[in-house]
């Protein structure tokens, strides 16, 4: 027996394509929302196109592709207008159709929306709105999203120098993915990311004792990556060298920081510049006068002023030209350094090269009394 299919009077046959957009083929023309979609960018008034799909979407089909891509393009244009209020109940409705769409569908969604948020200059206004979108993408449980999004905003804030929000912000999210147990490759990544900026975080708020923890779990998560990101193993070891060097460990930041250097000169990252000169002052500090890279990988950067005055304090040094290392250090250096590790540094520095160049005098006396290490008073 044939179904009710075949009995349907040919005139009432309505036919969905597999994009689900709706055509009557035997009507003129039909409705072809792809096409309106298509056409409503460069419209006159794209907003009016996007909210008439929506609604023609509505009464005449059982799809939601066209309605969830013009949600996610008002949103945009919502975005670049500064339209807070339009943004946040435009992107409601979006996530409402969330999951309905297909994954590939939804991150070029979140990946489009933070693109658009990056172009943004008022960061109170991208702050706000990454917020609101991680508070409702968890309401949703749609977890890839949210972790995407926590990912970027965590990025901004450490760009903004939002040192306590981010602390915050990072807990929250490290937690939520034991809470949801995420483990896979995907996700370990996504950890990884987070603990290299939850390092840096205790790194500038100076909480020596987590960063130790943090580093194990970061050094070991990277290890196991199928797909080493030298970007973040260069971060994970600079982060080290800093940790190393506050503790007193000179030879490990030494390591670190060289470890770096070529990590970040692999990247093609510009930090790379910076790393050397952390690794010319941990040689200085450890007395290491082997040397950190081969001529022809230094050469690329040695039109960097800042550098050539950390290499000619080195050259000082290894002289023991207590006069000359002076003079860079005063001249060059605390003149135009505005590296704010290499400034928080510089007593130290400054204290193991005044201490080597008196060990080096001592050898020709029998007593030598101390005032203090800028006047040293030799008895023979």
């Amino acid at each position: 027996m044939a179904d009710d299919y075949d009995y349907m009077p040919e005139d009432d046959i309505i036919d969905y394509d597999p994009d689900q957009y709706l055509v009557n083929e035997n009507e003129e023309g039909g409705i072809n929302l792809e096409d309106l979609f298509i056409s409503a960018e460069s419209s006159g008034d794209p907003v009016a196109e996007y909210y008439q799909i929506i609604e023609l979407e509505n009464d005449n089909s059982t799809g939601c592709i066209w309605s969830y891509k013009s949600y996610e393009k008002l949103c945009l244009i919502f975005v670049k207008n500064r339209n807070i209020k339009n943004f946040k109940q435009k992107f409601e409705k979006l996530i409402e159709l969330y999951t309905r769409v297909d994954e590939y569908e939804r991150s070029e969604t979140i990946r489009n929306i933070i693109f658009t948020l990056n172009d943004e200059i008022d960061k109170e206004i991208v702050i706000d709105l990454l917020r609101f979108m991680i508070e409702k993408l968890k309401e949703k449980d749609v977890v890839r999203a949210v972790m995407d999004t926590g990912l970027q905003f965590a990025r901004t804030l450490l760009n903004l120098g939002r040192i306590e929000e981010l602390g915050g912000l990072l807990q929250e999210l490290l937690d939520y993915m034991d809470l949801m147990n995420l483990n896979d490759e995907i996700y370990k990544s996504i950890r990884l990311e987070l603990l290299v900026m939850k390092i840096q975080h205790c790194n500038l708020v100076k909480n020596f004792k987590e960063i130790k923890r943090l580093y194990k779990e970061a050094y070991k998560l990277n290890l196991d990556q199928i797909i080493n990101d030298s970007r973040l193993s260069a971060i994970i070891k600079e982060e080290g060298g800093k940790f190393n060097l506050k503790s007193k460990e000179y030879d490990l930041a030494l390591e670190n920081f060289k470890s770096a250097f070529h990590d970040y000169e692999h990247s093609g990252n510009n930090r790379a510049v910076i790393l050397l000169k952390y690794a010319i002052l941990s040689m200085i500090i450890t007395r290491n006068k082997k040397n950190i890279i081969s001529p022809d990988e230094a050469k690329p950067y040695l039109s960097d002023p800042k550098l050539n005055s950390m290499l000619e304090l080195l050259a000082a040094y290894e002289e023991m030209d207590i006069i000359k290392i002076n003079h860079i250090w005063n001249e060059k250096i605390l003149k135009f350094e505005d590296d704010s590790f290499i400034l928080e540094n510089s007593n130290m520095i400054l204290h193991n090269i005044r201490f080597n160049y008196i060990c080096n005098k001592l050898k020709a006396y029998r007593i030598c009394r101390f005032l203090s290490l800028e006047k040293v008073q030799l008895i023979f």
